[in-house]
């Protein structure tokens, strides 16, 4: 609970109660501000706000907000799966040839890279290419 929240005696998650909800309803009605209400009620002013706004939403648009509710819990329907998009054919190539490589002990106790992947064979590997130009 917030400094504020307690020094003013407000009780944050407490459920609104039928006479709560009518009682912010009048007095909005009659022309109080939200901090008047919140103040009346004990309750934090967007606690008044969220409140009031849920009670003068429409039945559908209720609805919505409980379905996105429900949809961010991860319940009901199931969640929007991205698009896959395959990886270029030489990088499953490369991923293929490197699990198919058969592993050493030092490769396995002091996690040598495989033949072909280390910094020195990449170092050799564009000497050799830049040579070549």
């Amino acid at each position: 609970m917030s400094a504020s929240a307690q020094a003013n005696n407000f009780q944050i998650g407490r459920r609104w109660t039928d006479e709560e909800t009518q009682r912010a309803r009048s007095m909005k009605a009659a022309g109080a501000h939200d901090r008047q209400i919140a103040e009346a009620l004990g309750r934090t002013i967007g606690s008044v706000k969220s409140r009031l706004e849920w009670i003068t939403m429409s039945d559908e648009r209720r609805e919505k907000v409980r379905q996105r509710i429900r949809e961010y819990r991860g319940e009901g329907s199931p969640t929007t799966v991205l698009p896959f998009h395959r990886p270029p054919a030489h990088v499953l190539e490369e991923r293929d040839a490197a699990a198919s490589l058969e592993l050493t002990a030092n490769m396995i106790v002091l996690g040598d890279p495989p033949p072909g992947r280390s910094m020195l064979d990449r170092a050799r590997q564009h000497r050799e290419q830049s040579d070549a130009r």
